[in-house]
């Protein structure tokens, strides 16, 4: 068995006692006294399980990500950002209690970077990166990688794409829409956030307006993930 069709089997149906581990769960970290020191200093530290693997000594390892950890999303290029490997054993899985619990948004910026007012999206996500985003909410620069966009997407509830596009608005003005992504997600619809780029301007930069609208950006996402968490904890609760 290859390591892909062990993560597929174990996330479906990897258990401590009767709790699921799976992809979104959140978890407390409990270490045992005879972790490392790192894994020590992270005891009682609250976590979201990013996959369950099977090591080649055919123990599982559950694969974590750390609330609030400046370095826990996609960062440029779409690299991973920092993830920890804890045994089962060693998690305690959290019911959700509140309305903002259990939901996973993707917040991604597309399209050419080099065009006028094409860092637009990137620029958005390094604001909400300094900021911290609620624990679900994954950030990432996809730029022009389409198929790598695509793998992502099946991954999360929902996403928030990042874009600059002549809508006829004002330059810097900004759309909000639902997307049907079709083969991506199938039926499901997601919300594309568009700048109106400037006439003119220096390619790989932002223009006056849309400097501007970065921060108008920055609060409009996070109102709509607020909503979007919301939404989802309302469902799962009903």
């Amino acid at each position: 068995m290859d390591m892909t069709d062990a993560t597929e089997r174990l996330e479906a149906q990897g258990v401590v006692g009767e709790d699921e581990l799976r992809a979104g769960t959140r978890v407390r970290l409990r270490p045992h006294q005879r972790a490392d020191i790192v894994d020590l200093m992270l005891a009682d530290r609250t976590a979201e399980v990013d996959r369950v693997e099977e090591g080649t000594d055919g123990r599982r390892y559950v694969v974590v990500v750390l609330d609030y950890d400046p370095a826990r999303d996609l960062g440029p290029m779409c690299r991973i950002g920092r993830r920890f490997f804890f045994e089962p054993e060693e998690l305690e899985p959290l019911r959700p209690t509140g309305a903002v619990s259990g939901g996973r948004i993707l917040v991604a910026s597309v399209g050419d970077a080099f065009r006028v007012d094409g860092v637009f999206g990137r620029a958005v996500v390094e604001r909400l990166r300094q900021g911290g985003c609620p624990p679900g909410v994954h950030l990432a620069e996809f730029g022009i990688r389409t198929l790598d966009l695509e793998q992502a997407l099946p991954c999360y509830d929902k996403a928030i794409l990042l874009q600059v596009a002549a809508c006829g608005n004002r330059p810097g003005g900004l759309s909000v829409r639902e997307t049907d992504l079709g083969r991506m997600v199938g039926e499901r619809l997601d919300i594309t956030v568009t700048c109106e780029p400037a006439a003119h301007g220096v390619h790989g930069e932002l223009s006056p307006p849309a400097a501007v609208a970065v921060d108008h950006a920055v609060r409009l996402v996070q109102s709509l993930v607020t909503d979007l968490l919301s939404w989802h904890g309302d469902a799962v609760g009903s």
